[in-house]
């Protein structure tokens, strides 16, 4: 998952130390998607928007880590399609 989020489109990643701390919780996320076969294009978009306007209705201005954590949402769809071909290609 690391390798498959360190490809991603993001401008910054976080070093594995970081990502140990939060990816945990990003792979049981997937894991659930599968389990309950919902569609991740749908469910991954629809949270990266609510997380997009659960911002906007609190702050006017983003900051820095604002704008690095929508970013990381409106990637996830394709951090989770990468991580799940390099998965099937093994």
């Amino acid at each position: 998952l690391f390798e498959a989020y360190k490809k991603s489109a993001l401008k910054q990643h976080d070093d594995f130390a970081s990502f140990l701390k939060w990816g945990q919780t990003l792979l049981q996320d997937f894991n659930d998607i599968d389990g309950y076969l919902i569609p991740a294009k749908e469910i991954l978009n629809y949270l990266s928007a609510i997380k997009e306007l659960n911002h906007w209705s609190l702050q006017k201005d983003k900051t820095e880590l604002i704008e690095n954590y929508l970013e990381l949402w409106s990637n996830l769809e394709g951090i989770y399609h990468s991580f799940t071909t390099e998965l099937l290609d093994h």
